[in-house]
């Protein structure tokens, strides 16, 4: 393991189930920053809620680009259909076989429509970027840990800041932010 961590799963009846992953700023040796993490995720029957805080424990400021990396299941990425990203048509945006990898920058929410599996509806703060990712069946193929066909199933859609580096002060915090609600079709 590269960092000590402290975590813990703890549920409520109101609130769901919450996993939270605590990094300390001195975690990472590689890094060449004081930067705390909290990654809390609250999974709740039909809401996904994710917040990354991290905070500048340092005595300089430091910039970073970065975000969250989930993975979205779907009965057919060749299916599926990514709206709300700026540039692509209204209609939203279709993947296929092929691998794909692309950058959205200062784009608002989006829904991730799952065909008969309903959908999804994403939304972040405090993230300015999204990013699109599925390898293809070719990328897939060099991955040693996807199964071969796996890739047909999920979507990476992120929240980032990469257009904008986020520049934190001494003791300054980010927190970012991503909602996805399950909508039924």
């Amino acid at each position: 393991m590269l960092w000590q961590q402290q975590n813990a799963w703890t549920t409520t009846a109101d609130s769901g189930a919450i996993y939270t992953l605590d990094v300390a700023a001195d975690a990472v040796p590689a890094w060449p920053h004081a930067a705390a993490l909290v990654l809390e995720m609250c999974l709740q029957a039909s809401a996904l809620h994710m917040q990354l805080r991290i905070t500048n424990a340092g005595s300089s400021a430091f910039a970073w680009t970065g975000g969250l990396h989930p993975y979205w299941w779907v009965p057919s990425v060749q299916r599926a259909r990514i709206k709300g990203l700026a540039g692509e048509p209204a209609s939203g945006l279709l993947l296929g076989a092929e691998g794909f990898e692309r950058f959205y920058p200062n784009t608002g929410a989006l829904t991730l429509g799952r065909g008969r599996a309903g959908a999804l509806q994403l939304q972040a703060t405090g993230f300015n970027d999204w990013m699109v990712w599925n390898p293809g069946q070719a990328g897939a193929q060099l991955l040693a840990d996807m199964p071969p066909d796996d890739w047909q199933h999920f979507v990476c859609i992120e929240p980032v800041c990469v257009s904008q580096p986020m520049v934190l002060e001494p003791g300054e915090n980010f927190v970012g932010t991503l909602k996805a609600k399950w909508l039924d079709l």
